[in-house]
Parts: C-alpha cells; sequence; structure tokens
C-alpha cells in the first residue's frame, strides 16, 4: 500500500505539534507570602508552591505552607491548597484561573481542621531566565466548626522557577 505524500505530510504534522505540546508542558516551583485579610483579622503564610502548566488543559496547583505567627504560642498552622489551574499565555506573561480545596490544620494543645474551597488568579511573569514573580489573589471560603463559614481573600507574592521565557 502506497501512501500518499500529502496523508504523510499531515501524519507527520501532526506528530510535530504532538511533540511541541508536550515539550511546552512545564513547571512552576517556588515560594511565596501570603496574607489572608477576613473581617476576623489577618494572617500571613509562608508556602511553598507548584503548579503544572499543560497548555490548553487543566494542571495539577499546590500548595503547603504555615503561619509562623503561631510558633511563638507553641503551636502549628497549616496552610494546605489543593486544585487545578488552567494557563493563558499572553506574551512572556502567564495567567493561571484556578480553584480547588484549602484548608488549615492546627497543631498544637489539640488538633483543629477548617476545610475550605478556594478560587483565584496567579500571574507569573518572567524576571529573568528561569525566574518568574508569582502574584496570587484568592477567594477562600471555609468551615468553622459550630460557628459557619469565614471568607478570606488572599494576596500572595513570590518567586517561582519555571519554563524559559
Amino acid at each position: 500500500m502506497r501512501v500518499s505524500p500529502v496523508v504523510l505530510f499531515f501524519i507527520m504534522l501532526a506528530r510535530a505539534a504532538a511533540c511541541s505540546a508536550q515539550a511546552q508542558s512545564a513547571r512552576l516551583i517556588g515560594a511565596s507570602v501570603e496574607r489572608f485579610t477576613a473581617s476576623e483579622g489577618q494572617l500571613t503564610a509562608v508556602n511553598f508552591r507548584l503548579t503544572q502548566l499543560n497548555p490548553g488543559r487543566v494542571g495539577l496547583d499546590v500548595a503547603v505552607g504555615f503561619v509562623p505567627s503561631y510558633l511563638a504560642a507553641q503551636a502549628l498552622l497549616l496552610d494546605v491548597d489543593a486544585g487545578v489551574a488552567y494557563p493563558m499565555v499572553a506574551g512572556p506573561v502567564r495567567l493561571l484561573v484556578k480553584g480547588g480545596t484549602a484548608s488549615f490544620l492546627g497543631v498544637g494543645q489539640a488538633v483543629v481542621l477548617y476545610p475550605g474551597l478556594q478560587a483565584g488568579l496567579a500571574l507569573a511573569i518572567p524576571v529573568e531566565r528561569r525566574c518568574n514573580l508569582r502574584l496570587d489573589v484568592s477567594r477562600r471560603l471555609y468551615l468553622d466548626p459550630g460557628e459557619g463559614t469565614i471568607g478570606f481573600w488572599s494576596v500572595g507574592i513570590g518567586l517561582a522557577a519555571g519554563p524559559p521565557r
């Protein structure tokens, strides 16, 4: 069976596009400082963030951090987020639409869990070859056992190693 040169060309073009899409998948890995603000008060957390960037589809977005001010009271308050992010590219800048679960886990005299949800946006702005300034803004709702829900806005800034610009 003989394959037409036109069919062969389109097969090669599709294969090249698939290889190019795989090559464009990347990760943003870094640290950030995040400020949580609500009518009940404010918290500042130091987070480690990992975001999988998949062109044209959602990728994993995870953050784990702690609130340093609670260490003085011999308690550990962890901030744990796990969700998805959808990347959009505008020149060298990446805009991430993100959302998923969020929780605070307090460990000290007792163990307390505040589960919740978060949704927001992030910008990854290249500042060097593989270094990005990352800005995050999220709306968060946490379930406070016996009290209802607590709403926070969070704003984060950090540096992330990622794909070259």
